[in-house]
């Protein structure tokens, strides 16, 4: 009982000490990065409505938003997954070294990575539970042959392939685990081929039944996750390898490969192949940009962090036969410190979300104005990055959102809501208006930066006025402007 009783004494305090990191950076502010609101406003919409997504994680937070709206909630619930996620790093790590030390750096290491904690301590997202059912899939695999684990493995693939899209690069690296271990010659069991089989059919078909309504409309633009072509570098971000580095973290990224190629030329068992079959994946994606760029980068870091581990106990082998044991306790100091450089780096990033959050305090007086005083069918006009909260706090129909799925005209609309921003003739202004059937534009602190102006030029006679100035303008359109052809 005892052993039992310490064997989750190390995770608990990683998850303790992780959380609380998390949840000190999240509640620095009163908001959310920019794509969490478009997930709460799916989240709100679900029942009535439904969505075109794997439904799991909008149902888990429909019951949340049910009991509470209050962010700082919504922020505690998405951490406890992202957090989660580390815990399963350890485990893992444990299973490959056989040392709670070493997995415990890896995962304490794998919390603080700059690409994974800046993008997610902010943010409310399926990723957060479809990270979490992608490594508890990964350590349920790997205890297969353990009873009870099957039907464990069996149930929480379901509910992952009814969460994330991560599930096809998970299938994807089952396929590519069973081709290496064919070509090394290594024996696997029954159940291992049951459990492929298995999931890679039943995690397949899950994403076609879940996104057959998207794939009619948008067709091929589902695979570039229908962005914009003016928006594409924002999504795939043309990282140096230096950058690539600094976000993965130089010691995480150089003993991960070291692994690989260490045991590209031995024989490797079952874990270290299975792992690195999801890295040679998650890489190929990131490569040819079928992943966005950071959530590859964030697959990829954590999975090296799970080689880290295991590299330092292939070190610790190294210096006992090369008979510098003595040394062995301040090399691993020395080696854990210059890991933790991700530290400080993690900072800085964060402080950078924080500090592009703020764009939503600028405009929340303005939105709170919206919500109490315009009509309940008025539609509003924002930059992207602010429809889905203008949509939240105010219950009032956008042009357009960072969610890009919903709209199958996107680069169109996306043409005309800068150009009704951008214009100078109000003939065109009010014709694409009209087009959207807009009652309301909001002109924010960002848009006045990204166009380079502090008002609407066109908006000096009387079809337009501002309403409210406080939290960015707001104007009116009158209804009774309309763009008529004269024949």
């Amino acid at each position: 009982m005892g052993r039992n009783r310490n064997y989750f004494v190390v995770p608990l305090v990683l998850f303790v000490v992780l959380l609380a990191v998390r949840l000190f950076f999240a509640f620095q502010t009163p908001f959310l990065d920019g794509a969490s609101y478009q997930h709460l406003v799916k989240a709100g919409e679900i029942v009535h409505k439904g969505v075109f997504a794997n439904p799991v994680f909008y149902y888990l937070l429909s019951v949340v938003l049910f009991f509470s709206k209050n962010v700082f909630v919504v922020k505690v619930f998405s951490n406890l997954f992202f957090v989660l996620v580390n815990v399963l790093v350890y485990f893992i790590a444990l299973r490959l070294s056989k040392s709670r030390l070493f997995s415990a750096i890896s995962a304490l290491i794998s919390g603080l990575l700059p690409v994974y904690f800046s993008n997610t301590f902010n943010l409310v997202s399926p990723l957060s539970l479809g990270l979490f059912l992608f490594f508890f899939n990964i350590f349920a695999y790997l205890n297969s042959e353990k009873k009870g684990w099957v039907n464990v493995y069996i149930i929480s693939f379901i509910v992952f392939s009814f969460t994330h899209w991560l599930v096809i690069l998970y299938v994807l690296g089952l396929a590519v685990y069973h081709l290496i271990t064919r070509l090394e010659g290594i024996r696997k069991k029954g159940v291992e081929l049951e459990l492929s089989f298995f999931s890679v059919f039943f995690g397949l078909w899950a994403q076609v039944l879940v996104s057959k309504g998207l794939l009619f409309s948008l067709g091929l633009r589902l695979f570039s996750f229908n962005i914009p072509g003016v928006l594409w570098s924002s999504y795939f971000p043309a990282y140096s390898l230096p950058e690539v580095m600094s976000l993965l973290g130089v010691v995480p990224f150089f003993t991960g490969l070291y692994v690989i190629y260490k045991y590209s030329f031995e024989r490797r068992g079952k874990g270290i192949s299975f792992i690195t079959s999801f890295i040679l994946v998650a890489a190929a994606l990131f490569f040819f940009r079928l992943l966005l760029v950071n959530l590859a980068l964030i697959v990829l870091g954590l999975l090296f962090c799970v080689f880290l581990a295991r590299w330092f106990s292939d070190f610790k082998v190294f210096a006992r036969r090369a008979k510098v044991a003595g040394f062995l306790n301040v090399l691993v100091v020395f080696i854990v410190l210059i890991a933790l450089l991700v530290v400080p780096v993690s900072v800085y990033f964060s402080f950078s979300r924080l500090k592009d959050s703020s764009q939503y305090e600028d405009i929340f007086d303005a939105v709170e104005w919206i919500k109490a005083n315009t009509p309940e069918d008025a539609v509003i006009l924002a930059l992207p990055q602010e429809g889905s909260f203008v949509s939240y706090f105010s219950g009032r129909d956008v042009v357009i959102t960072d969610d890009f799925l919903k709209f199958q005209d996107i680069d169109e609309r996306l043409d005309d809501v800068y150009r009704i921003y951008k214009t100078r003739f109000e003939t065109e202004a009010i014709g694409l208006l009209d087009k959207y059937d807009v009652s309301y534009i909001l002109f924010s602190d960002a848009a006045k930066k990204k166009f380079g102006m502090d008002s609407l030029s066109y908006a000096v006679g009387k079809c337009l006025n501002v309403v409210h100035e406080d939290g960015g303008l707001v104007y009116f359109k009158d209804p009774g402007c309309k763009l008529r052809v004269i024949r």
